[in-house]
């Protein structure tokens, strides 16, 4: 069986948020223009969903994110702030400090066993990446190194090195295995399906409790 391939979608670093206390969500607000990471067209708005995030302590937030249609090459993708890991209930930086040996997180041990062994064989791959990203970037031939150089470099300088490497790969029109998104098992054929424009019914519906994307 083939590896599941996440969903497509664009995450922001420069966005502020808004608390609707009827509705009882965050609805996030972007700063920055979102185009399409495949065929680098203008993004215009289809419709909302909710995502459920959790802190350290397993608190909820529940954020409302945008669905965006690209017209060129038809690619619906869901808008997400950096603090969000796609396909994980936890925030990105949560995940950040268990995978750098953090002890802070609620989460069950089994849990954080599974992110860390995930993350672990997922850097070569990503390892990869980041180097086509750089030629794609620079028009040069990458740097001929062993190793992780690359994605430990960024580790070292980035302070929120997690979302700098998701959105950087993500901008760049990979679609990245559900591993290094460390997607729950039993959500891979799932994600494997193609996400259609307007499903579910009109401009809005909750997807809160799927804590996918």
């Amino acid at each position: 069986m083939g590896v599941a391939m996440t969903k497509p979608m664009v995450i922001v670093t420069s966005f502020t948020t808004r608390y609707n206390i009827e509705k009882k969500y965050l609805e996030v607000i972007s700063a920055e223009e979102s185009r399409c990471p495949y065929c680098g067209s203008a993004l215009c708005y289809r419709n909302s969903r909710l995502r459920g995030l959790l802190d350290e302590l397993q608190e909820k937030a529940v954020y409302l994110l945008r669905r965006l249609w690209c017209e060129c090459c038809r690619h619906l993708h869901t808008e997400i702030p950096a603090i969000i890991q796609p396909y994980r209930r936890y925030a990105s930086c949560v995940i950040q400090d268990v995978l750098e040996g953090g002890d802070t997180c609620t989460a069950d041990d089994s849990t954080i066993r599974r992110w860390r062994n995930d993350f672990k064989e997922a850097k070569a791959d990503i390892e990869q990446r980041l180097r086509s990203a750089y030629v794609h970037e620079t028009g040069a031939h990458a740097p001929v190194t062993k190793g992780t150089v690359t994605l430990d470099a960024l580790i070292k300088r980035e302070p929120r090195w997690l979302s700098f490497v998701m959105k950087l790969l993500i901008c760049h029109g990979h679609r990245l295995c559900t591993r290094f998104a460390f997607c729950p098992r039993e959500e891979a054929v799932k994600i494997a399906r193609t996400d259609k424009p307007g499903g579910k019914g009109g401009a809005f519906y909750d997807k809160s409790k799927e804590d996918t994307g």
